[in-house]
């Protein structure tokens, strides 16, 4: 039996909806034909999730994520059930819902929310000023009632918002909120990151965005027949139901895609890493995996590469409720 360290934590990315109220100019989450996805959980996939993390026993650290979390309908259901379970709840919103909407989800996850994660979409806000004076109030409200969740402040940079907003937004988080965390993201046009003038990549640099360490530059990184946890430990949930090994497509498919919700029987869960066998030979968030333990360093043997290529599924059940199903 191989000795392999456990990742520091076990995660689940739940795609709740597609549906959003903003009109971002950046937004990637479109059909091939650019219209606009309104896809969401289904009210009986969203309890057939909660079961399913009945069943895994072991706490899970889970992504609540759209789209717009909070134009889903069954938000505050997950938000207390999943928490209600020992499971931690992250979140990431673009933080236009309704104040009270936002405190009673909060209230819901028995100090079990972790992360507020907030995207700042400049050119969705008529005033800035309004959005400080909002996040005023969340982080009073999270001062007064000693609430434990972090916030941390995203916002994707463009050609046209960075001498203006980025800056600016820059300036006001460090003066009035140093205690919140601010990120910034590069724009992607056309599948590909976007290359800036000299005075941005060097903003950017500072921030650790560094032009060489572009995703996609990356990702070039190979993983392909390190033995990995996703699939065990790390989950992608998709709104249809379906559940994925990571986000990463693998050669075999039958090690990918791992089941669907609307048939809770047939959620294929192995109890050991696998080999990762991405199409790309390319890992599509590695740095995630790497610092967070979920890719090991074991390399498979090219016997054991070609038996995972070749892998049928006869389930095998297992204690827990979990199951490895066996060629």
């Amino acid at each position: 039996m191989k000795d392999y360290k456990l990742p520091v934590m076990n995660h689940i990315d739940l795609k709740v909806t597609y549906a959003c109220n903003y009109q971002c100019e950046y937004c990637y989450q479109r059909r091939a034909d650019g219209s606009r996805r309104n896809d969401f959980l289904s009210e009986e996939n969203a309890k057939a999730f909660v079961a399913f993390c009945r069943r895994m026993k072991d706490c899970f650290h889970i992504t609540l994520a759209g789209g717009e979390p909070f134009c889903y309908p069954w938000l505050q259901y997950l938000g207390e059930e999943l928490t209600a379970l020992g499971n931690y709840v992250n979140i990431i919103t673009n933080f236009s819902a309704d104040f009270e909407r936002i405190r009673t989800f909060i209230e819901g996850c028995h100090e079990r929310l972790e992360w507020f994660s907030i995207s700042v979409h400049l050119s969705q806000w008529a005033s800035m000023d309004a959005f400080y004076e909002k996040l005023r109030k969340l982080t009073d409200y999270k001062e007064a009632f000693q609430k434990k969740f972090h916030i941390v402040l995203t916002c994707v940079v463009t050609r046209d918002n960075f001498r203006g907003g980025v800056l600016e937004l820059d300036r006001v988080i460090a003066e009035q909120f140093p205690e919140i965390e601010l990120q910034f993201q590069r724009v992607k046009y056309q599948g590909r990151y976007e290359i800036y003038d000299e005075e941005t990549e060097a903003f950017l640099s500072s921030r650790g965005l560094h032009m060489t360490v572009r995703k996609e530059e990356a990702n070039c990184i190979g993983f392909y027949g390190k033995e990995c946890w996703a699939g065990v430990k790390f989950f992608y949930v998709e709104s249809d139901g379906e559940i994925m090994r990571c986000y990463t497509k693998q050669k075999n498919n039958a090690l990918f895609r791992l089941g669907n919700l609307n048939d809770p029987d047939g959620i294929y869960i192995p109890s050991k890493p696998y080999p990762c066998l991405s199409e790309t030979g390319q890992c599509v968030c590695h740095p995630h995996f790497v610092t967070s333990g979920f890719i090991t360093d074991t390399e498979a043997s090219q016997e054991e590469i070609r038996a995972n290529l070749e892998r049928g599924l006869i389930r095998d059940v297992e204690g827990g409720g979990a199951f490895e199903k066996q060629a």
